[in-house]
């Protein structure tokens, strides 16, 4: 994302109406910290036992769940995706913007 940066500004200015900045500063500059976190956090999974606090219990269940719905608002078509865990799951997303 970092190489297009310029390009994928524009893009998603002519999408959204918004100001080229806030696309250049938050939108897109966003996104690609949202893709790189879930990248790193595929092979962070632990055991069967997830680490919590003192008096909580936490256990990773993988249990299929086939596609998943999303209604995005306008202001963020881009990045609200990118940080539901779909992406780290592997899921199809079913997605409109409202």
């Amino acid at each position: 994302m970092e190489q297009y940066h310029e390009e994928q500004t524009l893009l998603e200015t002519l999408d959204t109406g918004k100001p080229i900045r806030h696309s250049q500063r938050n939108d897109i500059p966003g996104a690609a910290r949202a893709i790189l976190w879930y990248a790193e956090a595929i092979n962070k999974v632990y055991g069967e036992v997830a680490t919590t606090g003192v008096s909580e219990l936490a256990l990773i269940v993988r249990e299929p769940l086939g596609a998943i719905a999303a209604v995005v608002l306008w202001n963020f078509p881009l990045l609200l995706p990118l940080t539901c865990p779909k992406i780290r799951y592997n899921l199809q997303l079913v997605m409109s913007v409202g």
